[in-house]
């Protein structure tokens, strides 16, 4: 069979025409409908959507960035190492010179007790005591004579131990004041009943007189001893032994009050507490077998308000010390001790001296919401001179998430503090 040639096949192609196929047909379709359209109707690119799309994506990462942003601030306050060997310090009662002040408290109790008592034959005793007599009639003197009857509120006579001498008054300030003298007295007759505590008297014998108003007594302290019937004794060394133990365990029980009763931020110490027990005589004689006794007593406590004690340290111990307010760590361990201490009188106690002995670490105060104030809405470049100001802050440091914020938060909640010596 004869090979066909290129031309062949060609002219074999073209001896009948082809359709083109419906898929090619409509193509072209499309493409002419297309091409009839109006210029504005064909489809093109928006770059409108594009910058929203781009805008709302940063605005939301913006947003997250706000809720989630937060600074956390570490600080180091100043501080300084105390160590006091016998220091001697100065102190004034209610000072408000500058200098070291201090305050006295005074508590106050009584303790009793009961010691079991001999019997003893039967006793009669006639109540004791001291009165003051009182002259208001006249500036003369007025001389009594020994055994002067004094009749009490309650009806009760006493009389004078001796001859009395009775100073006229004297006018102060065009206003009279009365004579007066002390005297001893004794019930008129022994028995309990006439055993009192003080009270007024009157001379009954210028009963419905001028006078009667203007001379008067009253006693001085309790009358007492009185007694009539069979008694039970102690000897003198028990009611002293009694009286001793009564007293120690008064002094315990009021120092125990003292944490109680001291005022909020001031402190004391061990040996600044001065105790001083109301002396009084056993009672050696009762009708009871059991004889009561008693102590009363007050116990004054040296007490300073803590910051003025901690700055007063500092201004003697630290030779820079800036004024700033400060906190001294372990100041109760601090071995303070009063000088001359047995000769104190806290009564009339003006100023005291005493000595300190440990070591303790001297702490600069740091105001957390100052600095929180501060650093709100500021840059992070500006930390540095910012934290520069607080001259209490030895050291400080920032940590801002998320890491590429680069001003701390509007909100002071977001600002964390931390005080690596808390």
């Amino acid at each position: 069979m004869p090979k066909k040639n290129f031309s062949d096949i060609i002219h074999i192609s073209t001896d009948k025409k082809i359709p083109r196929s419906s898929f090619t047909l409509d193509l072209e379709k499309n493409n002419n409908e297309d091409d009839n359209l109006p210029v504005n109707d064909k489809v093109k690119p928006k770059p409108l959507l594009w910058v929203f799309a781009v805008a709302s994506v940063l605005a939301l990462f913006f947003a997250i960035s706000a809720i989630f942003a937060k600074a956390e601030v570490t600080i180091t306050p100043k501080t300084r190492d105390i160590s006091l060997e016998n220091t001697e310090f100065t102190a004034n009662l209610n000072s408000n010179d500058g200098s070291l002040s201090f305050q006295i408290m005074k508590l106050s109790g009584e303790e009793t007790t009961d010691v079991q008592g001999v019997k003893s034959s039967k006793i009669s005793a006639a109540a004791r005591g001291s009165v003051i007599l009182y002259n208001a009639y006249s500036a003369s003197v007025q001389k009594f004579s020994k055994n002067l009857r004094l009749q009490s509120t309650s009806g009760k006579i006493y009389r004078t131990e001796a001859n009395v001498t009775l100073p006229g008054y004297t006018i102060v300030n065009k206003e009279i004041v009365p004579g007066s003298v002390i005297v001893a007295v004794h019930a008129d007759t022994p028995g309990e009943e006439y055993n009192s505590q003080p009270t007024d008297f009157i001379l009954p014998a210028f009963t419905g007189t001028a006078k009667a108003s203007k001379f008067y007594a009253r006693s001085k302290g309790d009358i007492s001893g009185g007694f009539s019937g069979l008694q039970y004794s102690i000897t003198p060394d028990q009611g002293a032994t009694a009286l001793s133990t009564l007293g120690d365990k008064l002094k315990e029980k009021l120092s125990n009050q003292i944490g109680t009763q001291l005022p909020k931020n001031f402190i004391y110490f061990s040996d600044f507490t001065i105790f001083k027990p109301i002396i009084a005589d056993p009672v050696l004689n009762s009708s009871n077998e059991n004889i009561s006794e008693k102590v009363t007593g007050d116990l004054y406590v040296i007490i300073f308000n803590t910051d003025d004690l901690t700055q007063a340290i500092a201004k003697q111990e630290v030779s820079d010390y800036d004024d700033l307010p400060v906190t001294l760590n372990g100041l109760k361990d601090i071995n303070f001790s009063l000088n001359d201490k047995s000769n104190i009188d806290p009564i009339n106690l003006n100023t005291i001296v005493f000595n300190g002995n440990g070591q303790s670490k001297l702490v600069w105060n740091v105001d957390i919401s100052k600095i929180n104030d501060s650093l709100i809405g500021r840059p992070k470049s500006d930390f540095k001179d910012i934290m520069a100001n607080f001259k209490n802050i030895d050291k400080a440091e920032v940590v801002i998430r998320p890491f590429w914020k680069s001003s701390f938060p509007d909100n002071s909640t977001k600002i964390s503090i931390i005080n690596t010596l808390k």
